[in-house]
């Protein structure tokens, strides 16, 4: 999901391999994040990309929330394909639209 959080940006080499079964589909990144930067300065950068790219819904604009980005039922439902995910005890989903399928799934797997 677009819940592009610092963690997911951490992992992003691992998350990569296990969304994607073929690696010659892996995408490079697109945005160059410089080791040093700060939560703030990454949300940022990631904010004005998405609405560079019109890469969101309504609401717009994107900045300072969880943005509501096209695509995002469709990773909801690749969530439950995640090793991490089948593992889990517990999952945390916020309830903004981005979101929404993440609830659903989650709820029709447990």
């Amino acid at each position: 999901m677009l819940v592009l959080t610092w963690e997911i940006f951490q992992r992003r080499s691992v998350l990569k391999k296990q969304l994607f079964s073929n690696t010659s589909n892996i995408m490079e990144p697109v945005l160059k994040i410089n080791p040093g930067a700060s939560k703030w300065d990454i949300r940022q950068r990631v904010w004005d990309y998405i609405e560079e790219n019109n890469l969101a819904n309504f609401p717009r604009p994107v900045h300072n929330r969880i943005p509501n980005f096209k695509g995002a039922n469709q990773t909801g439902n690749r969530l439950a394909e995640l090793q991490e995910f089948k593992s889990s005890q517990t999952v945390k989903v916020n309830p903004d639209s981005p979101q929404q399928q993440a609830r659903f799934v989650t709820l029709e797997v447990s």
